[in-house]
């Protein structure tokens, strides 16, 4: 549990996505895929919206659609996790307003401090070289996840979505779990 809450404090960005979800799933200026670019690294994956195709296979009940309230990342991005086990990614920023909602900084602390870590403890093992590596790694994860808003959650290496896609917090857990269920089942 200890490893997972670390991981979960390693994936940290520098930018907000901006403001909460609205009635509608959507968000004023909020970017829902990635423009392609003629600089694009080849082997970086693309965010796709959805095809006709995509929509009749897609993983989900009819209550979210891919390419509204979800994309799929092309091609599919290898996890941390063994592989029978289906990965959920939560990228967030402590200093975004919007991540506070699914997880507070206050809950995290909390739990650190209730598994006995002290503030020293905390400082060596934040300066240390394994988590350097790790910050490395969330920095890769990043890039090839194509994030550019938090929080933003990632399913599998296959999925991202987020609250204004999903269209409230509460969706995008209902979302998630979907996601995941499919995951599972296809193995």
């Amino acid at each position: 549990m200890l490893k997972k809450a670390w991981l979960l404090a390693l994936l940290t960005l520098a930018a907000c996505g901006g403001g909460a979800p609205t009635d509608s799933g959507t968000e004023q200026g909020a970017a829902t895929d990635s423009p392609a670019s003629a600089e694009r690294d080849p082997l970086e994956p693309e965010l796709v919206a959805t095809n006709a195709a995509d929509e009749t296979n897609a993983p989900t009940t009819d209550r979210f659609k891919l390419g509204v309230q979800y994309l799929r990342l092309s091609p599919t991005q290898p996890t941390s996790s063994n592989p029978d086990q289906v990965e959920v990614c939560e990228v967030f920023w402590y200093g975004c307003p919007h991540c506070n909602a699914l997880d507070t900084e206050a809950k995290i602390q909390e739990f650190f401090g209730r598994s006995g870590v002290d503030a020293a403890a905390f400082k060596t093992a934040w300066d240390s070289v394994a988590v350097n590596a790790k910050l490395q790694r969330a920095d890769e994860l990043n890039r090839r996840y194509r994030i550019n808003s938090v929080p933003t959650l990632v399913v599998n290496g296959k999925y991202t979505t987020d609250g204004p896609m999903a269209g409230s917090y509460e969706a995008l857990l209902a979302l998630t779990d979907e996601l995941v269920a499919a995951e599972r089942e296809s193995r």
